[in-house]
């Protein structure tokens, strides 16, 4: 199976997780392909190595990674940081159609923002695209203090419900999100709780 991994953060930021992903998934026989921005988190500034340019193609541990621009920020700024989470997606809009192959699927990593360039290419595609949830939104927005807004949060809400709904299936990390996501209407049987993993060699007592 051919897939594309949407992501707007990946190694060498530290998203270990995400890269242990698409090594196993390519393990098993499948053919990868990650779609990221430049690395610039958490300091919002593009990591020494990287230039923010129109296309960056690399090969990390045998997957293909391709970079597309975003707008780098993880400043306390509401607008700098909606800015930065809007970007990738815009981004992934207009450049993943002419940089990666035509997937079987997409499997679309949070933020929720990514959601809309799953569907936006899905759709153009006719493929179906998955939805991984590390974070609840707005819920997250909500507790960071990074959003106070009522109505920003009920409009972050709506987005979320509607992304659940359009997504083949939703991956959620802790039987806690599913109930969450229950709560909110997504249908259960598209609901797949499937904790996080760990490196033991890394971490242990």
């Amino acid at each position: 199976m051919r897939i594309l991994m949407l992501s707007q953060y990946y190694p060498p930021e530290p998203m270990r997780l995400l890269s242990d992903m698409a090594q196993s998934l390519q393990s098993l026989g499948h053919e990868v392909t990650v779609l990221t921005g430049f690395p610039n988190w958490p300091t919002g500034e593009v990591y020494p190595g990287y230039r923010t340019s129109l296309r960056k193609k690399e090969m990390m541990d045998g997957v293909p990674v391709v970079r597309i621009p975003l707008y780098p920020d993880h400043s306390k700024s509401a607008r700098k940081r909606a800015m930065n989470f809007v970007s990738f997606p815009i981004s992934a809009c207009t450049f993943g159609p002419l940089f990666v192959k035509r997937p079987d699927i997409i499997h679309a990593i949070q933020p929720p923002t990514t959601c809309f360039a799953a569907w936006y290419l899905s759709k153009l595609w006719n493929v179906p695209f998955t939805y991984e949830v590390q974070d609840m939104w707005p819920e997250t927005l909500s507790a960071t203090g990074m959003v106070g807004s009522q109505r920003v949060l009920e409009t972050v809400g709506r987005f979320c419900k509607w992304a659940y709904n359009k997504a083949a299936a939703v991956r959620v990390i802790s039987p806690g999100f599913r109930e969450n996501l229950l709560g909110k209407g997504v249908r259960s049987d598209k609901i797949h709780v499937i904790q996080n993993w760990v490196d033991t060699d890394l971490y242990k007592p």
